[in-house]
């Protein structure tokens, strides 16, 4: 079972009993990690102070949108991230 597969059941208009199977079936057969945005909270600005949750959510848009695959996403990367969009953005002390 692959999305698109889901998806022509949907443009179908096959019955709910159907879109159930199809989906428990699509999650049978996949992985999932999840991070939370606690996750990213907990790590930290690289100066030691705390994520707010605003910048922490753009944070993990920047790690979905940006990881590579054949690695993943782990807490290394994680810093890796939080440090780079800190480096990106202007400082909010001098505005």
């Amino acid at each position: 079972m692959e999305l698109y597969d889901l998806k022509s059941l949907i443009e179908h208009d096959a019955s709910k009993q159907e879109l159930l199977t199809a989906i428990t079936r699509l999650q049978s057969e996949n992985i999932d990690v999840m991070w939370s945005i606690d996750d990213i909270i907990g790590l930290g600005k690289p100066d030691g102070k705390e994520i707010g949750r605003s910048d922490a959510i753009e944070i993990a848009r920047l790690a979905e949108k940006h990881h590579d695959a054949q690695y993943g996403v782990n807490w290394d990367y994680l810093r890796q991230i939080i440090e780079n969009y800190y480096n990106d953005k202007p400082d909010e002390d001098s505005e």
